[in-house]
């Protein structure tokens, strides 16, 4: 088998994308049959030399088995507290979010819930119609009424949200764990953009640096992205992250006196505080890991493998959190990603066999695969866009085409 790594990580991912909108039991017994499955065919040798049918056949068992224990022992729990007002002991843990209709909602992690036998620590989603004067990791102690979330918060981990619905005791903690250094680090960066930027420039800039879109959405530049199929441009991708590891690299590079490896191994743990910085998006973390890869190939002298790197860094996000792979921007990230490592190619030697001069001049090499990029990300990518957002752009390939010399 060529790429086992990539095999393994599009069948985990795929498999568990679509086994989130499954009940426990249906996971339950599509694990069981297809370890089954796979049995019988490694067993019965009714498969080919190179083992791969049964390979996807135990992966996808080892996908649904993992997200059926996760919503048994995780989900579940937390989804039965949905309906009820607890008294909750609970700390900020992300920058909040200003809501469209007015208001504010806040990221926190409990540390008590007040409820006997139900997880303690759980993510939960706060509205408050006026901002909370307190900061990052300070206690609260209030009562919340407690609602079930859709699935698009799941992929984060969040499963329950609510309002506030009495006084809020507050006790300022001194002693911040290093996430709230990350976080204060987004902000400010944030800052700085949109301090030095106008409104649309200035949320574009903040979206493709630092993950938050809310300026961008307010706006209105994320729904001409949406209409025109473009979205993955303002997710977090391995173009944004290799260019800020490229500056990193070309910099500790020109300290001579380090040995070979270490200015892959520094760039490494650059890509990792970056990553940490941005929360571990799933879809940073999905670029984060596959430079990473490439940086630790180069230090000791190996060349990785793209697609490879692509399954390893989807595995590692799908295996961490299962619903991760209901991520709508780590599954358009990912597609993308696959179509300019397979197709985008094909399209471009396609098109450069066209005429002699195409290959001869670098113009046309250069614009030819553009071109392909645009035509293969273009083709993965609307399946999922009519799928999410309802609809096909036929201009999206002109986007594609027009937006990745500027990316």
């Amino acid at each position: 088998m060529k790429r086992p790594l990539a095999v393994l990580g599009f069948t985990y991912l795929i498999t568990q994308a679509v086994a989130c909108y499954f009940s426990m039991s249906v996971n339950l017994g599509l694990s069981l049959c297809c370890f089954a499955l796979g049995a019988v065919l490694w067993l019965s040798r009714l498969f080919d030399a190179k083992r791969t049918l049964p390979l996807i056949l135990f992966t996808a068992a080892l996908s649904t088995g993992a997200l059926f224990l996760h919503q048994r022992l995780v989900y579940a729990p937390a989804a039965a507290m949905a309906g009820m007002e607890p008294q909750v002991t609970a700390h900020i843990v992300d920058t909040p979010e200003r809501l469209a209709g007015g208001g504010y909602r806040y990221t926190m992690e409990t540390t008590d819930v007040g409820i006997e036998d139900a997880p303690q620590r759980v993510k939960i989603l706060v509205d408050a119609q006026k901002p909370l004067d307190v900061d990052l990791y300070d206690k609260l102690q209030f009562k919340t009424s407690l609602r079930l979330l859709d699935q698009y918060n799941w992929s984060e981990e969040i499963y329950l949200g609510g309002y506030i619905t009495s006084d809020i005791i507050y006790t300022p903690v001194e002693d911040k764990p290093i996430s709230y250094y990350f976080v204060k680090f987004r902000e400010e960066m944030n800052e700085v953009i949109t301090s030095s930027l106008p409104d649309e420039e200035g949320g574009l800039v903040s979206a493709m640096v630092t993950g938050d879109r809310s300026l961008v959405k307010e706006t209105g530049v994320y729904d001409l992205f949406t209409r025109t199929g473009v979205t993955h441009y303002i997710a977090i991708s391995g173009l944004h992250m290799s260019i800020l590891g490229a500056m990193a690299l070309y910099l500790l590079r020109k300290l001579k006196f380090l040995p070979h490896f270490l200015p892959y191994l520094l760039a490494s743990v650059f890509v990792l505080l970056y990553m940490a910085v941005l929360g571990f998006a799933p879809s940073a973390t999905r670029s984060g890991i596959m430079l990473i890869v490439f940086y630790l190939a180069r230090a000791i002298g190996r060349k990785s493998d793209s697609l490879n790197s692509l399954g390893l860094a989807l595995f590692l996000i799908a295996v961490s959190n299962p619903f991760a792979a209901s991520s709508v921007s780590l599954q358009l990230s990912a597609a993308a990603t696959l179509a300019m490592l397979t197709l985008a190619p094909k399209v471009s030697a396609f098109f450069l066999h066209l005429h002699p001069v195409f290959r001869k001049h670098w113009f046309f090499r250069w614009a030819l695969d553009l071109l392909g990029m645009s035509i293969g990300v273009t083709v993965f990518l609307m399946p999922l866009t009519l799928l999410y957002f309802g609809n096909v752009s036929f201009i999206s390939p002109l986007a594609t085409l027009v937006l990745s010399p500027l990316m």
